[in-house]
């Protein structure tokens, strides 16, 4: 067997044993054989970020050694390994702790948990109580992705409390960027990001620099939701580049990943799409179905922005799946509220209410009220769509509330949107122009494009309600001017025309205010206005019509037309 020069000859066959299992290794003397387990360990957590398969294989060479040499395997001839026993429960243990890390990378939560405690366990009984509490690092978030929080965090404070004493930054670093990650699932964002920066200060002492790439893209996570956007971007453009160079491949899908969904939250939806559908690929190659369920999931949620419903509901409902057998019922209630919205958009409103009550109980059961406000909106924005405005500001007021508990921007500003419609709807026209005023000043801020477009459409709807014309007219073309600049950006026509789909309030408002011009002037300039601004409506409508998925009931033309389009 071939040895790197240079390197001790154990580390060596174990580089070799990572590929290949040889016979070689049964004649190890026992010092060597154990610096053999503890490199393949190492090399396990090694390619953990860059090769998910190979960290799979070193888990599955380590079993092999410990049927052979582990705690119960057969008698051998070499009484030196025979006579010591906790050499063999040594070798266990770190065979169960790898294997804890092969089931974290495939998302098999259930039983990460049972081999890191097997591994924990093990070290205990041989007095390793520094590794003992390394097993339970990882455990943390096997516990945080199953949403059981309360143990996560108290397993994070036993591991913590045992490194503090050991004076062991770097697991005490791991600890917070658990624990960030733990906080961010619960809507706790700057509770997460303060975990994630210490993280990162532990990470640089001990020069850890995977480490240090991690608690990067988690801090800019946390900064995102809390909309400080572009200290974000500027967080994951190093953390990519880092991965790129360093050749850390799933850290570098998560920092495009992440990036993709930033330019979702501004409407920078080519962007978006390629940043997202990269990452996807990438989670497949790399055989990690827990990535790839929220990668698609993640595209669902850009088609419902686009409204490419059929496509959207098609990935929520094949995520929805996916995060059941892999038993993450938070994700899979965020699917579940992103899939009642489609129903909700496709006239589906019994399925809507069933999917977002669905959602809520998780939510609640979870403890996570971010996700509750969620529903709240979704159920406030069916609410509005069905003319009952007075519900959608009730549900959009407690959702906003919950979302500025939070420190959420973004999703106080989505909840105000629906709120100034419903005001609009109600005939409080005084209210619903100073909350248009008032988000559009703010969305402008955070660079939120479809946010701004729908501010402006609905800040012309009040002026045309109180008789202001001149402030009508500008409004409605300066969101017919941002929103055609974000749908000409869209790669293809079917996106185009699909999102077109959710914006012709506009343009139908447009020619009405036309129709009034006419009405107290029926002169030939007023005539043309109108003829211009009713060709206006016409090729959009028509473009939306070829767009949109076929209603139950209709006989498939539409649909036929759109695929050959």
């Amino acid at each position: 067997m071939t040895k790197s020069e240079g390197e001790a000859p154990a580390l060596a066959l174990a580089r070799g044993l990572h590929l290949h299992v040889g016979d070689d290794v049964l004649e190890l003397a026992p010092a060597e054989l154990l610096e053999v387990v503890w490199g393949l360990k190492d090399l396990c957590y090694a390619a953990w970020s860059s090769e998910p398969q190979r960290a799979a294989r070193a888990a599955e060479v380590l079993q092999g050694l410990a049927s052979a040499h582990g705690e119960q395997s057969q008698p051998s001839q070499s009484t030196s390994w025979q006579s010591d026993g906790e050499q063999k429960i040594e070798v266990t243990a770190v065979a169960a702790w790898t294997s804890g890390i092969a089931h974290l990378t495939r998302g098999e939560m259930t039983a990460a948990i049972a081999s890191f405690d097997a591994a924990a366990d093990a070290f205990r009984r041989i007095g390793q109580i520094g590794h003992a509490a390394q097993t339970q690092v990882p455990k943390i978030m096997a516990l945080s992705m199953l949403g059981k929080y309360a143990d996560a965090t108290a397993c994070a404070d036993r591991a913590r409390a045992v490194f503090t004493e050991l004076g062991d930054a770097r697991a005490a670093g791991k600890v917070s960027l658990n624990l960030s990650a733990l906080h961010e699932r619960l809507g706790a964002y700057a509770r997460a990001v303060q975990e994630s920066r210490s993280a990162a200060v532990l990470f640089a002492q001990v020069g850890d620099l995977e480490l240090s790439i991690m608690a990067d893209i988690n801090t800019a996570s946390g900064l995102t939701a809390l909309g400080e956007f572009d200290e974000a971007l500027r967080m994951y453009a190093r953390a990519r580049n880092r991965a790129e160079t360093r050749g850390f491949p799933v850290l570098e899908a998560l920092a495009e990943e992440s990036v993709a969904l930033v330019q979702l939250a501004r409407g920078q939806y080519r962007s978006a799409l390629s940043g997202l559908e990269s990452a996807r690929r990438r989670y497949a190659s790399l055989d990690m179905p827990q990535h790839l369920a929220t990668a698609e999931k993640q595209l669902g949620d850009a088609y419902l922005e686009l409204r490419l419903l059929p496509e959207a509901s098609m990935l929520f409902e094949q995520a929805i799946q996916r995060f059941r057998d892999l038993d993450f019922p938070d994700e899979q209630a965020w699917a579940i509220v992103q899939l009642g919205r489609v129903q909700a958009l496709c006239d589906q409103p019994g399925q809507a209410a069933a999917s977002l009550e669905a959602a809520a109980e998780i939510f609640a059961r979870q403890g996570i009220d971010v996700g509750k406000a969620t529903v709240n909106l979704a159920r406030a924005e069916l609410a509005l769509a069905t003319g009952d405005g007075s519900t959608a500001l009730d549900l959009a007021a407690r959702a906003g509330d919950t979302f500025d508990n939070a420190e959420l921007p973004e999703g106080r500003l989505r909840a105000d949107v629906v709120s100034a419609n419903a005001y609009l709807n109600t005939g409080d026209i005084g209210l619903a122009t100073r909350l248009f005023a008032a988000t559009l000043e703010r969305a402008i801020e955070l660079d939120l494009l479809t946010l701004q477009v729908r501010c402006l459409t609905g800040q012309g709807l009040a002026a045309r309600a109180s008789g202001d014309v001149a402030t009508t007219k500008s409004a409605l073309e300066r969101a017919i001017t941002l929103f055609e600049d974000q749908r000409r950006a869209l790669p293809g026509d079917d996106l185009r025309t699909a999102f077109l789909g959710d914006h012709l309030r506009p343009y139908q408002a447009l020619l009405g205010v036309a129709l009034d011009e006419y009405e107290r002037d029926p002169g030939e300039s007023n005539a043309v206005g109108v003829l211009k601004q009713l060709d206006r409506v016409r090729a959009r409508s028509l473009l939306e019509r070829l767009g949109r998925a076929p209603a139950r009931g209709d006989d498939g033309q539409d649909q036929e037309l759109r695929d050959r389009l």
